[in-house]
């Protein structure tokens, strides 16, 4: 068990892009989108503390951005 739970925070950032990615695609702007959002961005935040207290900052720049990069789509799409 504890072998494959080692690899939960590196896979953590795949359900991000992956949801990311998905929703991109749909016209939905309502509160289910973004409470969606919010917990596939929320289960990302694992990977960021691990990435930085390994010294892999670059591994953290992306899913950062990609983060803005989705909210910036949902608040525009809102509009």
């Amino acid at each position: 068990m504890s072998e494959n739970s080692a690899w939960i925070p590196f896979l953590t950032p795949f359900v991000h892009f992956t949801y990311c990615f998905g929703t991109s695609f749909v016209r939905s702007k309502g509160s289910p989108l973004l409470i969606g959002g919010i917990l596939a961005h929320g289960i990302a935040i694992p990977f960021y503390f691990r990435a930085m207290n390994e010294g892999l900052f670059y591994l953290a720049i992306l899913p950062l951005l990609l983060t803005v990069c989705w909210f910036s789509m949902y608040f525009r799409r809102k509009r």
